[in-house]
């Protein structure tokens, strides 16, 4: 069995953790598959999202992959003891839980995610128990991600202008791995704390082993295109292979 930590999401969002655990973990080996197949996750149904999880699983399974970071608040969504048994020899690690783990207690909050994360409402059960007067405003991404892919300033400057500006809160959950990628323009017209995931996913694998393996970079469509989009967006240049 391979001693490589696999890492997923639909797209340029997981590079975000990936980059993270590479940095951090130097003498351990990463594998990011982006899911650029079926993108957004975001708008498809339960049963839509367990057959791209399911594909997903046999793709590491075929890679000798079995501790995977779901770096995707959607798929995290879906992780509950009935999926997790039907991978029982897979290291399957959710990013809501760590995420609501670094959420203050105090001050009303913004969860801006996914229509599938906001219906699975893991988020706000776990916030309203954490400070039952707190106000939650929820705020659906819409095509957000697939905003942040294609590098569409004017439509994700319109979103946050038309879904996000007129609300007063003290903190904004940023539960999507795409959303840290507009830090800087939520910031610019919002004056609250982004809580995103990045650091402390990254840090649920510091009490694993090490590897020797190289660091890998998979896509399920267009290894091209992936390779510009992180060229693009971290000015970083990496292979992709398609998986």
């Amino acid at each position: 069995m391979s001693d490589s930590i696999g890492i997923f999401d639909s797209g340029v969002g997981g590079y975000t953790i990936y980059q993270a655990c590479v940095k951090r973990y130097p003498h351990h080996s990463f594998v990011l598959l982006a899911d650029q197949l079926h993108l957004p996750y975001g708008d498809k149904s339960q049963a839509e999202l367990k057959e791209i999880f399911d594909v997903l699983m046999n793709h590491f399974r075929a890679l000798d992959v079995h501790t995977i970071l779901i770096a995707c608040n959607t798929m995290s969504s879906l992780l509950d003891d009935e999926l997790r048994n039907q991978y029982p020899e897979m290291n399957l690690i959710s990013i809501i839980e760590p995420t609501l783990s670094i959420i203050p207690e105090d001050g009303d909050i913004m969860v801006l995610a996914t229509q599938a994360t906001l219906s699975s409402n893991r988020y706000q059960e776990a916030l309203r128990i954490q400070n039952p007067s707190r106000t939650i405003i929820e705020v659906w991404g819409r095509q957000l991600a697939k905003h942040i892919e294609e590098g569409d300033e004017a439509s994700i400057e319109s979103f946050i202008q038309e879904y996000m500006v007129s609300h007063r809160v003290d903190h904004i959950v940023l539960a999507c791995t795409h959303y840290p990628l507009i830090r800087s323009h939520i910031s610019a017209h919002m004056s609250a704390n982004l809580i995103d995931s990045i650091d402390v996913m990254s840090s649920m694998i510091k009490n694993t082993p090490g590897s020797n393996h190289p660091n890998k970079i998979y896509t399920t469509a267009n290894p091209e295109l992936f390779e510009a989009k992180i060229k693009r967006i971290f000015n970083e240049d990496v292979k992709v292979e398609l998986c």
